[in-house]
């Protein structure tokens, strides 16, 4: 027989008012870590929205100096205004697409079923006392 084997776990008795408490802790941490990846998600889309518009402000800029010399080109380059143009659309639909929008949906009911179990809990322990 191993070790493991031989050591029989130890059931340790709870009252009932430690239960309650950890049954409030266990809901209330919950809600936290349920606010946290909604807070997490709501900071990747703003990363996103600011790198398209980063990215926006660098092809409208290219637009405009392409506008200024457009028989000319500069040196190797050719892009036309509607390449420019075409990649500064491209942009905002992949930062749109990389938001994940899903996610919300999962965060949301995540942070609902979390508060909502922790307003049961607190309303059936002052039914109880």
């Amino acid at each position: 027989m191993t070790k493991a084997a031989e050591v029989s776990p130890v059931k340790v008795e709870r009252t009932k008012e430690e239960k309650i408490e950890a049954m409030i802790m266990f809901a209330e941490g919950d809600k936290e870590y349920a606010l946290k990846s909604i807070l997490e998600h709501l900071e990747g889309m703003k990363y996103q929205a600011e790198r398209s518009i980063t990215e926006l402000n660098c092809r409208m800029e290219a637009i405009k100096k392409r506008a200024e010399n457009e028989d000319e080109g500069e040196g190797e380059d050719k892009t036309s205004i509607e390449d420019y143009y075409s990649w500064a659309i491209n942009e905002v639909e992949n930062g749109y697409r990389n938001m994940d929008f899903s996610k919300a949906i999962g965060n949301t009911a995540r942070f609902t079923a979390a508060r909502e179990k922790g307003r049961v809990i607190k309303k059936m322990v002052s039914e109880t006392l």
